[in-house]
């Protein structure tokens, strides 16, 4: 799945008539959470985010939609027309392994 992040929210692309926009077809507000992980063999370092909040398909050129950072570009082939959004009412992180620095401030936020 492809995704960017514009404020506190989640944006991603997906087809007419996927599950996900089957899911979201006129149940705009569905709970749903939403994970993302990094590893690095090299220094056996990794991390996981979890973000969790209310799922809603947005209108194409909306201010939702806008291109703020990294535009939401699938990589597969085909029409991805169906924007989801999911504004998180909950964001969780951690860092595995041992290349961190503790001294450093963590670059995630928890939000209530």
């Amino acid at each position: 799945m492809n995704y960017t992040v514009v404020g506190d929210a989640v944006l991603m692309r997906t087809r007419v008539g996927s599950a996900l926009a089957e899911l979201l077809d006129g149940r705009s507000g569905e709970p749903a959470a939403f994970e993302v992980d990094g590893l690095d063999h090299a220094d056996q370092v990794g991390w996981s985010v979890q973000a969790c909040g209310p799922l809603e398909v947005v209108a194409a050129g909306s201010a939702a939609t806008a291109d703020q950072g990294r535009p939401v570009r699938p990589w597969a082939p085909g029409e991805r027309e169906v924007v989801v959004r999911l504004g998180w009412r909950e964001l969780t992180g951690r860092r595995l392994g041992t290349g961190w620095d503790p001294l450093q401030r963590p670059a995630y936020r928890r939000v209530d």
